[in-house]
């Protein structure tokens, strides 16, 4: 059996606000020619975004930024 992890939904508007900038730069992170930003979720048309992934891809930024600052 399979443990479901459940986190709360946000929508493009939302995790923009959370973030702090334009739902524009979502659209481009999350275009295939980008691939930047958090890992989306597309439920039909829409696009959501799982909360503990964006705080995890948060995490991933600073360890990236700690690891150039180091060296």
């Amino acid at each position: 059996m399979t443990d479901i992890v459940v986190t709360q939904l946000m929508t493009t508007e939302q995790l923009a606000e959370y973030l702090q900038i334009p739902v524009r730069t979502l659209e481009d992170w999350r275009s295939p020619r980008n691939n930047k930003g958090p890992t989306p979720i597309h439920l039909g048309k829409r696009v959501r975004y799982r909360l503990a992934t964006v705080d995890a891809w948060l995490v991933s930024l600073e360890a990236d930024a700690s690891s150039k600052d180091a060296a």
